[in-house]
């Protein structure tokens, strides 16, 4: 029977997609706004179905027709939209949330995973806390951070009371080719000199934040489909700490005449709104699946072939 990925034309939903077609694995894309250009060649071996979380009939449906076993959401109003349009933001990010643990109970679906947010996390006042684990306390700032932790409380309610695996994975900002929403600050550094482009950030160029790519995010979620045996309600993904000046040094080693300047007077970093320039410890990811990063020059050098191969480019090497 097929996995149910919601949010599956998506960003971070087409990696996931592709790894699961390569494993020979079948899979329903739900989406509401579906773009199958994310999805290349994997696209004419999944389902793709327009429709959208946040109408519970809508989502039933799916689920009944298609004889779902899994399911895995990545669909999500982003930080900035859903702090924007709050009455919209509870309606996806909470009610839609809860219509996918509520239809995958009524279906006997025993496998949930879902993306949360190192926003669960939010700010720690204590100076000297750099690293985070999964069980470091929830501190969430703006709706966006407890919407997430609202997510995982119902998720650990709807596990105890019905028999069910409902899991979390944490990640911090995700870069990667093609990245268009949220924040785009990272990936617009990357992407842009990639194919030739100025780019200029209303940025302070120390400010630091962790950061993960699109593709270790799914790989992610990946393993966790994929392992008979899940330990843990929440996993991090892990990310690199780093600043836009390091990470526009790292560019320049790849695409030497990239042109990256920094506005001024900066605004706020994203460290600074969201407590993001933390240490997320994947250990336990580690340990349970070998899951784990590569080098950051690595995923640089592969966002910036991935959006050069997107604009017909040959790579760089």
């Amino acid at each position: 029977m097929p996995i149910l990925v919601i949010g599956g034309a998506g960003f971070i939903g087409a990696s996931l997609v592709r790894k699961l077609v390569a494993a020979g694995r079948g899979v329903v894309c739900l989406d509401a706004n579906p773009d199958p250009w994310f999805l290349g060649e994997a696209l004419a071996q999944v389902t793709l179905v327009r429709g959208d979380m946040a109408y519970f009939d809508e989502l039933a449906a799916v689920i009944a027709e298609h004889r779902i076993d899994q399911v895995i959401c990545v669909a999500y109003m982003l930080a900035g939209a859903s702090e924007a349009a709050l009455h919209a933001g509870v309606r996806v990010n909470v009610m839609g949330l809860d219509n996918v643990f509520k239809a995958a109970r009524l279906a006997a679906i025993k496998l949930v995973l879902f993306a949360s947010s190192v926003t669960y996390h939010g700010t720690n006042p204590s100076p000297e806390v750099t690293r985070i684990t999964e069980e470091s306390p929830a501190k969430p700032l703006g709706a966006y951070g407890w919407q997430k932790q609202f997510n995982e409380v119902m998720a650990a309610r709807y596990a105890a009371q019905f028999g069910m695996t409902i899991v979390a994975v944490r990640p911090p900002i995700v870069f990667g080719p093609g990245r268009r929403q949220g924040h785009i600050g990272q990936a617009q550094l990357i992407n842009e000199p990639a194919v030739g482009n100025p780019v200029q950030l209303a940025a302070n160029p120390d400010a630091k934040a962790a950061m993960v790519y699109v593709d270790d995010v799914a790989e992610l979620f990946f393993k966790l489909a994929m392992v008979p045996e899940i330990k843990h309600a929440a996993y991090l993904t892990g990310g690199y700490v780093v600043s836009y000046a390091e990470l526009a040094t790292l560019v320049r080693r790849f695409v030497p005449a990239a042109e990256i300047t920094f506005a001024s007077p900066p605004q706020r970093g994203p460290d600074y709104a969201y407590g993001l320039s933390f240490d997320y410890d994947h250990s336990r990811a580690r340990a349970e699946f070998g899951y784990d990063l590569p080098a950051l020059a690595d995923r640089v050098r592969d966002s910036i072939n991935g959006s050069r191969s997107m604009h017909g480019l040959p790579p760089v090497s």
